[in-house]
């Protein structure tokens, strides 16, 4: 049986349709502990980890992504209670995405996913896939698959689609896409803004708190102490605010103008950014519909019966 399965590879996390995960991987040539959910591939064990991979514009230069994408493709099917074993190895018709900007490495990132029957172990049972197809989508337009017969009575909109690393940009004008105003911000996403963050409290404080847990703080609206027990969550998100307004002036820098077109948020990022970006006098009338992080991936699988 086929199934069809969307990963958005994101720098930060990966998605799915129902499942969420840091993009982080450790690797061992000692096999974990009983409790490790790990794959063993060509000799080498890989674990999940909350500690990011090195940030990397293309992304099929290393085996990274595919064995992130490997762990995402089965906790999907797990979700979906798919049978994996010799006698049931499923065939995965499988969506990916890359930035606008970054089509041109269309090519490569098909032929780095599209390996055919992959072996390997996870949690030391041997385990069968078969990537039969692979189609590479531009991540963003997807994000509005569900919500397109409603944005398309925008007369002028913008899809903005922040990242981890990347802003990127899809112009709609009545309902159609202008190819010639799809655009990727480079190092524009919440990543560079948390390290921004963390260097910050380092300076002033002598101490910071990593990414993950400033992502939390932000989330729950939590306070945090530093230093001789400082009070610190308003200077984060005083931070945050200045952070979000450089954004949209990169943004408006390269002609996009959310206070003419309607900016149609969407991207884990724009989850976080939310209330300052509803806030920012430089966006008019924010969409927010379409904003779920699973959206891209969901796209992704939207499209793929039709390719």
């Amino acid at each position: 049986m086929d199934h069809i399965i969307g990963v958005d590879t994101g720098n930060r996390c990966m998605k799915t349709a129902h499942c969420v995960f840091i993009s982080g991987l450790v690797s061992s040539t000692i096999e974990p502990g009983i409790n490790d959910l790990s794959i063993e591939y060509e000799g080498v064990y890989y674990s999940l980890s909350n500690k990011r991979v090195v940030y990397q514009q293309n992304k099929s230069k290393k085996d990274d992504y595919f064995l992130l994408t490997l762990f995402a493709i089965l906790k999907e099917l797990a979700y979906r209670k798919v049978k994996i074993d010799a006698d049931h190895i499923p065939n995965i018709r499988l969506g990916v995405g890359l930035p606008p900007k970054h089509m041109r490495l269309k090519q490569e990132f098909h032929d780095y996913f599209s390996r055919g029957m992959v072996e390997f172990k996870y949690n030391k049972n041997p385990v069968k896939l078969n990537i039969v197809q692979v189609t590479v989508f531009a991540q963003g337009f997807a994000a509005i698959y569900a919500k397109y017969p409603e944005i398309s009575q925008f007369s002028k909109a913008y899809i903005v689609d922040i990242g981890g690393y990347t802003t990127d940009v899809i112009e709609i004008d009545d309902g159609e896409v202008e190819l010639s105003q799809c655009l990727t911000y480079d190092n524009v996403g919440v990543i560079p803004m948390f390290e921004k963050i963390s260097n910050l409290l380092k300076e002033q404080y002598g101490e910071s708190p990593d990414e993950r847990y400033l992502d939390t703080v932000l989330n729950k609206d939590e306070e945090i102490f530093l230093g001789d027990d400082v009070p610190v969550l308003d200077v984060i998100k005083n931070s945050v605010a200045e952070y979000t307004e450089y954004l949209l002036s990169v943004l408006q820098s390269g002609g996009v103008n959310l206070r003419i077109g309607r900016a149609i948020f969407v991207g884990g990022g724009a989850v976080r950014l939310r209330p300052y970006l509803e806030a920012s006098s430089n966006v008019r009338n924010p969409y927010f519909g379409a904003d779920d992080i699973h959206n891209n991936a969901r796209g992704y699988e939207a499209f793929m019966p039709h390719i």
